[in-house]
């Protein structure tokens, strides 16, 4: 059997100044979309992998393009959070998705079918904002 692969995190540190409304919600989005989870005020986590640093790497630019600080760290562990608790916060937010977008489907085959393509628009991005974003 082979060895256990070490599992290394993304950690983004980031700090905007509280003029930057519009900004801040711009990046909060992005770090939603992106799957990140929230570990204290201001520390988001991802898996380090390729395609998630460089994600963090373009959130790092926007947030000093829009005057704030940002850090980017790679860890192999952090303290008082096990590597099998972040993996179960980054299940837990996923499954929370899952069910959301479960249940938008269930309404959609429970109801009557309407040839609307307008209603058929609509339903999709209800669909869409619940796949690509975590809820509130």
């Amino acid at each position: 059997m082979g060895a256990k692969k070490k599992l290394t995190w993304l950690l983004l540190l980031l700090r905007l100044p509280t003029t930057q409304k519009a900004e801040r919600v711009a990046i909060w989005r992005k770090l939603k979309k992106s799957g990140a989870i929230q570990i204290q005020t201001s520390t988001y986590v991802l898996p380090d992998e390729p395609a998630r640093y460089e994600a963090f790497q373009w959130l790092t630019q926007e947030v000093r393009d829009a005057g704030g600080d940002a850090t980017l760290v790679r860890a192999r562990e952090i303290e008082g959070l096990p590597n099998n608790k972040l993996v179960a916060l980054f299940n837990a937010a996923r499954d929370k998705q899952y069910s959301d977008l479960k249940k938008v489907l269930q309404k959609l085959i429970e109801r009557p079918k309407r040839s609307d393509s307008e209603f058929a628009a609509a339903d999709l991005e209800s669909i869409s904002l619940i796949a690509h974003a975590d809820t509130k």
